[in-house]
Order: structure tokens, then C-alpha cells, then sequence
């Protein structure tokens, strides 16, 4: 099997999409299987449909990671890069989501383990609100404050976390991943991750007290 040929896809306008498998579910194994069998053989159309496909997922992963836009912008492109020059060692032994996701939070915690090491650096930072995602809205009343304020904490007491508890709190928590899919993506046994799981709980629960 030969990997993409020449540069990555640079974005711009391009000829019509391949004959891609109709399904209204981005999630959907066997139509990533048909793009990625493609873009393997150098359709950079194939290719920018899997961007387009799981652009959101990664970006989501890597802000929840780095609680910073601009930051989870940078390891998005990497992340893609990443793929576009590997992705002939993609084995298909597992869904292409588990091997992205695998990516994603990789990267994101290199960048992440490089911040924690100065973890007084991160005392009192606000995570800056994703592109596209949750805004934060002048409240309307008391409750809405004190959601946005709920909110906030929640988002700092994550960006507290290890990178490799954080990383296991993201995927169960906010990307809804199964134990086991958790374990896939991060290569540890399962035990691992309900360790790593019942840690980060426990100090979110410590960080959180006041908002019980």
C-alpha cells in the first residue's frame, strides 16, 4: 500500500468530490474505511472529506485538552498533517476515529505536559471559548451568571488536571468514548483508565467543593 503522494491538500478550490458513500452518520466506520482506501492511493479528495468529516472532533479534543483556542487551532493542523503523512501505516484494524482520536490526544498532550511543567503558570488562566463554540453571553439573570460562573470553574478544574488524567476525563466525559474505546486510544489497559478516571474525579470533586 503507498501513502499519499506529494504535498497535503492545501484547502483551496478543488475539482468535484469523489463518489463518496452516502451517510448522514460522520461517524460511520465503513464510509471512513472507502475514504481513506482512497486517499492512501493520493486522492487529495478523499483526504479533505475526512478533514471535513472529523475536523470538529479533533479541534473539540484539543480545546477540552488545552482549554485555549488558539492552541487547539495549532495541534488541529498538526493532527492533520500528521495523518496525511501517516496515513498509509493506518492499519484498519480498529475505526479510523479510535486512530485519529489516538492522534489528537497525543499531540495535545505533548503541548499540555510542556504547561504543566510550569503548573504556577496556570493559576487563575481562563480558558479562551472555542471558535464556533460556547460563547459566553451577558447574563440575563442571576442564574445565568452563576451557570457561566459554574461553568468556568468546571473548565479551570479540568485545565488543572495531569495531561493523562485529563485526557481520560475529556474522552468519558465530554466525548463519551467507552472504557474500552479509551483504552485503544491511549494504549493502556482498561484498569488504567478507571484509575486514571477515579483520580481525576476525585480532584475535580476537591476543586469543585464550593459548587456542590
Amino acid at each position: 500500500m503507498t501513502g499519499p503522494r506529494d504535498r497535503a491538500p492545501s484547502g483551496g478550490p478543488a475539482a468535484a468530490e469523489p463518489d463518496v458513500p452516502r451517510s448522514g452518520d460522520d461517524s460511520d466506520p465503513w464510509v471512513d474505511a472507502w475514504l481513506v482506501s482512497h486517499a492512501v492511493r493520493g486522492d487529495a479528495q478523499a483526504y479533505e472529506t475526512l478533514v471535513r468529516r472529523h475536523q470538529a472532533l479533533v479541534y473539540r479534543v484539543a480545546y477540552r485538552m488545552l482549554g485555549n483556542a488558539s492552541d487547539a487551532e495549532d495541534v488541529t493542523q498538526d493532527v492533520w498533517l500528521q495523518v496525511w503523512a501517516s496515513l498509509s501505516s493506518f492499519a484498519g484494524s480498529a475505526a479510523f476515529t479510535t486512530w485519529l482520536y489516538r492522534i489528537a490526544v497525543n499531540k495535545a498532550i505533548g503541548v499540555a505536559r510542556r504547561r504543566y511543567r510550569s503548573v504556577e503558570q496556570l493559576d487563575g488562566e481562563q480558558p479562551a471559548p472555542a471558535a464556533g463554540g460556547r460563547q459566553p453571553a451577558a447574563p440575563s439573570s442571576e442564574d445565568a451568571a452563576l451557570a457561566g460562573e459554574r461553568s468556568r470553574a468546571v473548565d479551570a478544574a479540568v485545565a488543572q488536571l495531569g495531561p493523562d488524567l485529563r485526557a481520560a476525563f475529556v474522552l468519558r466525559h465530554f466525548e463519551d468514548l467507552s472504557y474500552q474505546d479509551i483504552a485503544r486510544v491511549l494504549g493502556v489497559p482498561e484498569a488504567t483508565v478507571r484509575g486514571r478516571l477515579v483520580r481525576s474525579r476525585r480532584q475535580l470533586m476537591t476543586a469543585l467543593g464550593q459548587w456542590r
